[in-house]
């Protein structure tokens, strides 16, 4: 999970979405910045803020392998 609550993007942020997508992770990301390029290219979730990530965790759709 990546929390980049403001609109700057952040370089060490990105480097970890980065290197857990690249393991196969889920990379859930709870932003509003929705059209940074390595929030696009590197999450398999994207939330725009924390009541929808926790309905996100509530729904039945998380991945089957918590890693």
């Amino acid at each position: 999970m990546a929390w980049l609550p403001g609109h700057e993007p952040s370089m060490g942020t990105a480097a970890e979405m980065l290197s857990a997508y690249r393991a196969g992770r889920t990379v859930v990301s709870i932003t509003a910045m929705c059209q940074n390029l390595a929030v696009l290219a590197c999450s398999t979730v994207i939330l725009p803020n924390p009541p929808a990530f926790r309905e996100w965790l509530a729904r039945d759709v998380r991945p089957s392998r918590v890693n």
